[in-house]
């Protein structure tokens, strides 16, 4: 007859073989982090196009104040009041030819 035999793998293990399961994961971790340290630091050296950028911003700031006064143009020459407020204050636009009448 045979008989089974439990045995746990940790009394199998021998104190070299958990000494080289403990430097290969600090290999492994040790490895990770300088692969995030590196891509980090590449990334902030990556040169920026400061130029570019504030061009950029200028041309969606010029964008901007177009599309405004495009849009209180055509509500003005409909004859139709436009409101605009600054800092408290509102006044009414209306394009002079339609108070003629």
């Amino acid at each position: 007859m045979v008989e089974n035999i439990d045995i746990e793998l940790d009394t199998l293990e021998t104190p070299m073989v958990k000494s080289k399961k403990k430097t290969i994961v600090f290999i492994i971790v040790v490895a990770l982090l300088i692969g995030a340290i590196g891509y980090i630091v590449y990334d902030k050296l990556q040169p920026v196009n400061i130029e570019a950028e504030a061009n950029a911003f200028s041309l969606g700031t010029q964008y901007g104040y177009k599309a405004g006064l495009l849009e209180i143009y055509n509500k003005a020459i409909t004859c139709e009041p436009v409101q605009i407020t600054n800092s408290g204050t509102t006044i009414n636009l209306i394009d002079t030819k339609c108070l003629s009448g």
